[in-house]
């Protein structure tokens, strides 16, 4: 329950600090999918989740976990 709050924290004060991805740029990947041939399973639209997935390659689980409870506390 604690770390479900902590997470709804992080996602209200991004929607509310405006660094959520905008409208436009979530209609234009919805268009690319739409237009595709064959579709990816997901768009990674705002920089920083291209930057998450990213970082999730490169750094070892564990480390990847600690920033993810850092981030979300």
């Amino acid at each position: 329950a604690a770390q479900a709050a902590a997470f709804s924290r992080v996602l209200e004060s991004t929607y509310a600090g405006g660094r959520a991805a905008s409208t436009d740029v979530v209609a234009r990947a919805i268009e690319r999918a739409i237009r595709a041939r064959r579709p990816r399973l997901r768009y990674r639209i705002p920089w920083d989740a291209k930057a998450l997935v990213m970082l999730r390659r490169v750094l070892p689980e564990r480390t990847f976990d600690r920033l993810v409870r850092r981030v979300v506390r």
